[in-house]
């Protein structure tokens, strides 16, 4: 193979900065320092970066003073010494950033340069991600290295000196960073979101949400305006109210301290002036009037609603018509999914997976309280989580202590069907083939039967718990070889097609269990990993083992 390769004459190499270290000082307003720490000096080995982010300083470098105040920056080659003297102020913050640089034309300086940096809310951040992110190897490395090239373009943005022509250079790199810092931010703020989600029963400080996130108050702020179309406190609110709602619907006799206390108020009566501000009536008139559960539609969990005993107003088609039986008189939704057609159903709460596309959440979002469940928590996780959630742990305890009873009937009777430390695998074809790990089909073949999974599935599940499967190449299938092999298998389509072109293959001719007899193929409906389907999944691979000659 022959690799060919262009240059051009005008090519010249990206700017390099290397970080060798970066130490942070920090005054908090209570602090009292000592006159050894609110005045102390160094002597730079590498090139330095000194940044400062909070309260004020004074810098005395070769005999010369400069001031030092929240963004300003101060960029000094190797071998100066530094004097810092800390002039008080409520806090103080100073990052030290030593550093190297390679084959650019913006080097380590020849005398000390200023910067005054306007950006600090950005600037703040990136220096924070790299006092968290700052390693010697691995991803964190890289991360570390990309993070510290954006800082330094961004300062090197703002040196007055700097030729058009480099600016705009600068600028070209700068507008694809922003771009990228804005995914950054919003991700940041999703994963928050999904913070409240989990823990909006527990106190919530939304300045410490925002800490977390790396961003100031009001940054956080309106990037999370910008996804919910509320405010912080506004969406926490609204979704404290409508889970009470279902609470209330639950158990209309319960006190209002305790549903209050349950979904995250301090007191009954902020609670109760909170929904009624929100509601237009207060929680007592609500029961009053029936205390109607919120109109629930669900993507993805119709089959755990269910088993909770809750009836949404519409779940997506797909999961609807696995369920078809258990599902009447609940809307099916087309997929893909319609947005006006969840908005004509008026819903009150909206259900999705953690997997579910940005652009769609942010439009549920718009149409009333959106929730995510993780889809990565395997099912006795997820069912307790949502029995929580809507006031019906009785039932979810119910179905997980149901199903622990009959996994022990089948494991009972077929003792004599499954040897001891028998191990099994499953696959499935779906756009390519996948061997299953704990969930799913592993769920049933794991947790339910009793079987001993592969070492090689047995080191995927002990790396990642959460991991439901592996993609894999046919080459490859002898390394999750098993006594047993079950197959998940599509009805009708092109993955049935290429699951018969699979079973002609010598590699899965060549397996043990392929040749002993030992495969045994499930329609691929019975593998989805909801409560329902685990319990016909369970009872389905039982009896074929039972029926074996």
């Amino acid at each position: 193979m022959k690799l060919h390769s262009k240059h051009s004459k005008n090519f010249t190499p990206p700017p390099m900065y290397i970080l060798q270290e970066i130490r942070k000082w920090k005054v908090d307003e209570d602090d009292t320092l000592p006159d050894s720490l609110a005045s102390f000096s160094f002597e730079l080995e590498f090139c330095v970066l000194i940044v400062v982010t909070q309260g004020k300083a004074s810098f005395q470098i070769q005999g010369r003073i400069y001031d030092g105040f929240a963004g300003s920056c101060l960029m000094l080659p190797p071998g100066y010494n530094v004097q810092v003297d800390i002039q008080g102020g409520p806090s103080f913050e100073l990052f030290l950033l030593h550093y190297q640089s390679k084959n650019d034309s913006w080097g380590c300086p020849q005398e000390t340069i200023e910067f005054s940096f306007d950006g600090l809310d950005s600037l703040q951040r990136k220096l924070k991600r790299l006092m968290e992110h700052n390693a010697e190897d691995g991803m964190q490395a890289l991360q570390s290295h990309i993070l510290f090239q954006q800082l330094m373009l961004q300062l090197w943005k703002e040196h007055s000196s700097m030729e058009t022509e480099e600016r705009w250079k600068i600028e070209d790199i700068q507008n694809q960073w922003s771009r990228e810092e804005r995914y950054e931010d919003e991700a940041s703020v999703e994963h928050s979101i999904s913070y409240i989600h989990e823990h909006y029963n527990e106190p919530i400080l939304i300045g410490s949400l925002a800490l977390d996130a790396h961003m100031t108050r009001w940054h956080y702020g309106q990037v999370f305006k910008t996804l919910t179309g509320q405010t912080p406190m506004d969406y926490l609110t609204t979704l404290r109210i409508v889970l009470s709602k279902q609470l209330l619907a639950v158990n209309p006799a319960a006190r209002l301290r305790d549903i209050a206390g349950r979904v995250g108020f301090h007191d009954e009566f902020y609670y109760s002036r909170r929904f009624k501000k929100l509601t237009g009536i207060s929680p007592n008139q609500f029961k009053e009037q029936g205390a109607k559960p919120p109109r629930i539609v669900c993507i993805q969990y119709l089959g755990e609603l269910l088993s909770l005993g809750i009836r949404p107003v519409a779940a997506n088609s797909s999961i609807h018509q696995l369920l078809e039986t258990h599902s009447e008189g609940i809307h099916s939704l087309n997929e893909p999914i319609n947005i006006e057609e969840v908005m004509a159903l008026k819903p009150d709460l909206i259900l999705y997976p953690s997997y579910t596309p940005p652009a769609l959440v942010s439009e549920f979002r718009r149409i009333a309280t959106s929730l995510d469940i993780n889809w990565k928590d395997n099912i006795i996780v997820r069912m307790r989580k949502m029995g929580a959630l809507f006031g019906k742990e009785h039932a979810a305890v119910e179905w997980i202590t149901g199903y622990a009873n009959r996994s022990e009937y089948w494991q009972r009777i077929l003792k004599n069907r499954i040897g001891h430390k028998e191990t099994a695998v499953a696959f499935v074809y779906h756009h390519g083939l996948f061997v299953y790990t704990g969930h799913h089909f592993g769920h049933t073949l794991y947790s339910g039967l009793g079987f001993e999974p592969p070492d090689r599935v047995r080191e995927l599940i002990a790396n990642d718990s959460q991991m439901k499967w592996k993609r894999i190449s046919l080459e490859s299938i002898h390394a999750y070889s098993a006594d047993r092999i079950f197959m998940a298998v599509p009805a009708f389509g092109p993955d049935a097609a290429r699951v018969r072109q699979l079973l002609e293959d010598e590699a899965w001719l060549a397996l043990p269990a392929v040749q002993a007899g030992r495969v045994r193929f499930i329609d691929l409906s019975l593998a989805n990993y909801n409560p329902i389907t685990l319990d016909a999944h369970l009872e389905a691979i039982g009896t074929s083992l039972l029926d074996e000659g």
